[in-house]
């Protein structure tokens, strides 16, 4: 719990509005074999949450924030899904997006873990059904092979996952 409150005022030097402006790739700190424990998803922004597909696609921009005990993270892959009227899941996922490459564009140590933040696209095609799209993660691992083990949900809650509507 303590990490938690650490790191909920940490989060405001690293994810701000100005996280969505160019950066620059910063490199990944070298690989601690002795770590046994997969990475864990802190937090997860978007820079648009409505979409109008009818004359053009749509580039959203995800920054995405994660925590491990002693590695850098392999960047995390990304995909929406649309959501039925109930908010469930209405299938397998529409599109995806891993970072090309992989944009790491924080990593610091705060209170014994290591946290960086991503930045990723994902394109919404032009002329996609309207509805709701939910952003979940795919499978990722820290550089030490470690996995992330609960992939749909952000510090415990499936709420704070992003889910953009397209018009």
């Amino acid at each position: 719990m303590r990490f938690v409150l650490a790191f909920a005022v940490a989060l405001s030097t690293f994810v701000t509005p100005t996280a969505f402006a160019a950066t620059k790739a910063v490199k990944p700190a070298a690989i601690d074999y002795s770590d046994v424990t997969g990475p864990k998803l802190e937090s997860v922004q978007v820079d648009k949450t409505a979409l109008n597909l009818k004359s053009k696609a749509a580039v959203v921009k995800v920054i995405v924030t994660v925590s491990d005990d002693l590695n850098s993270v392999d960047g995390p892959g990304i995909y929406f899904s649309r959501l039925d009227s109930e908010g469930k899941i209405t299938g397998s996922k529409l599109m995806s997006s891993k970072p090309k490459p992989s944009k790491r564009i924080s990593s610091k140590i705060v209170d014994g873990q290591r946290i960086e933040v991503f930045e990723m696209t994902s394109t919404f095609p032009k002329g996609l059904a309207a509805g709701r799209y939910k952003l979940l993660t795919g499978d990722f691992r820290d550089l030490a092979s470690n996995r992330r083990q609960d992939l749909s949900t952000v510090n415990g809650s499936a709420d704070l996952l992003p889910v953009i509507t397209v018009q």
